[in-house]
């Protein structure tokens, strides 16, 4: 198999569906974590200093979803703009397969596609590929940098034969979080 082809036309310029580069998503996720970690919270220590009354928690429920879409109203709104207007575009998808900077993909060469997400580290701060995708042919692995996890469930549509995941990473480091979260939270009432 021959090296994938330089695209013909600038990628602005190509017929199908555009992903752009997504800057947006972190702060439109953060309100919609919080907005169920904070009644937790509340539940918790509560229940801890024997305060617990389900009134007021279901108060501060209903008040944490209204705060917490409130405040992520603006960034819906730019990461809406940013998915049409003025993001710059990662890679499109077409019938045909995936145009990116470097090249193009055919469907029928690529075996899996495998996303990832790459967290600064004490060691490493500025990595060159915090969000990328691995796209594996049948001869090499392409590098899709910035690309919006999206770019999975649009692959999947164009050729439903195509695995798609997540690295292994990604998972462990969410499987992490939760539970970092959900026991940690209980000790803070017992420190003080």
């Amino acid at each position: 198999m021959k090296k994938e082809q330089k695209p013909s036309l600038p990628l602005n310029e190509i017929q199908g569906k555009k992903l752009r580069r997504q800057f947006f998503t972190f702060f439109v996720l953060l309100p919609y974590c919080l907005m169920l970690y904070v009644p937790y919270c509340g539940l918790v220590f509560s229940i801890q200093l024997d305060k617990f009354d389900i009134y007021k928690w279901l108060e501060l429920l209903g008040t944490s979803f209204v705060c917490c879409f409130a405040f992520s109203i603006p960034w819906i709104v730019l990461k809406l703009l940013n998915c049409f207007f003025f993001g710059k575009i990662a890679c499109v998808l077409d019938s045909n397969g995936i145009h990116h900077e470097n090249g193009f993909i055919k469907w029928h060469h690529i075996t899996k596609i495998e996303y990832n997400i790459n967290l600064p580290s004490k060691y490493h701060f500025s990595s060159s590929r915090p969000c990328h995708a691995i796209v594996h042919t049948m001869q090499e692995e392409i590098y899709l940098d910035f690309v919006p996890i999206e770019f999975l469930y649009y692959a999947k549509k164009h050729n439903s034969k195509i695995k798609t995941s997540l690295a292994p990473g990604i998972k462990t480091m969410f499987i992490l979080l939760i539970v970092a979260a959900v026991l940690i939270i209980p000790l803070f009432p017992s420190l003080s």
